[in-house]
């Protein structure tokens, strides 16, 4: 599920009497799909998703598709994990997201890990964002997935905020 609040009210408009600005302010929840793949090894990682596809509808004010454009996620992800002792690791990321109709998007995090327990991390992305993440291994297979982002758009104009859930389901071959 993925919810997002849009103030576009809040955004400076470079025409007065923008249609699109005023009293188009609106929060949504939508169904997301996904999937991926990963190549791994015992310190790296290397992988390609599209980790959400939005189902939802397009919203016209005065043929101005004020809608939530970027319904597909692309991403290439990178990693490897330094460990720091047998209880305790950290990791690194790199991920280049692409959302469709926007540009790439540019993301470099670090994870404090207790294996097979809990991740806790930061990132930092090219669009003046941040990122607080968490994984937390609920049992053998499943994984509860916690983010929240924040950061501002369009320079210091506009602060934004979302928060997500997910559930990580994890084969292991090994075990077959």
């Amino acid at each position: 599920m993925f919810s997002m609040d849009m103030r576009i009210s809040q955004l400076i408009a470079d025409e007065l009497g923008d249609p699109a600005q005023f009293g188009n302010d609106y929060n949504f929840n939508a169904p997301s799909i996904g999937g991926g793949i990963m190549l791994s090894g015992e310190h790296f990682y290397l992988g390609a998703s599209v980790p959400h596809h939005l189902i939802t509808r397009d919203i016209l004010v005065e043929n101005i598709n004020l809608g939530y454009n970027a319904r597909r996620l692309l991403s290439l992800n990178l990693g490897f994990d330094v460990p720091i002792n047998k209880k305790l690791s950290f990791k690194f990321t790199s991920q280049m997201k692409q959302f469709m109709g926007l540009s790439p998007l540019w993301e470099i995090n670090g994870y404090l890990v207790v294996p097979d327990l809990i991740m806790l991390g930061y990132g930092i992305r090219s669009n003046n964002s941040n990122i607080v993440l968490t994984q937390l291994k609920l049992n053998e297979y499943f994984w509860l997935i916690y983010a929240y982002d924040f950061g501002f758009l369009l320079g210091d104009q506009n602060r934004f905020s979302s928060t997500e859930f997910g559930l990580s389901y994890r084969l292991n071959f090994e075990k077959q």
